[in-house]
């Protein structure tokens, strides 16, 4: 028994699932199993932000996921109470690049890391400090 993608297996009312652009019952179908595996954390980690070619001193953006980096720079986690909770840092230099955080807090039990050439580092925060996984 095929069902018709036009319309749904049940007396739906067409208003109630093409209000929002939705044009068919196939639509909503891939709409609500998306939100579904959105909202069970779908997708973690899948990198949706890749920041490369990074070679100055600055602060990770609390949206990055992965950093490639080069040269002998600082680059400044940001404040653990912000949206930020997991980043990956890659150095492709051939110099240390040092990791710092804006407040108390640490990176791996020290005040500072030192993430060596060639090296990566996921880090992530605990709520207090800001740890290598």
């Amino acid at each position: 028994m095929a069902i018709e993608s036009d319309s749904p297996p049940m007396d739906m009312p067409d208003e109630w699932y093409k209000k929002d652009g939705i044009r068919s019952y196939m639509e909503l179908l891939l709409f609500v199993i998306y939100k579904l595996w959105e909202r069970t954390g779908g997708g973690a980690g899948i990198v949706s932000d890749i920041t490369v070619n990074i070679t100055t001193t600055g602060t990770v953006a609390v949206d990055t996921d992965v950093e490639f980096c080069s040269g002998s720079i600082t680059r400044t986690m940001p404040g653990i109470d912000e949206a930020l909770k997991r980043v990956t840092i890659k150095n492709t230099g051939s110099s240390n690049i040092t990791i710092a955080t804006p407040d108390s807090a640490l990176v791996e039990g020290a005040a500072t890391g030192t993430l060596p050439p060639n090296d990566s580092w996921t880090l992530a925060d605990d709520g207090t400090d800001w740890g290598i996984v």
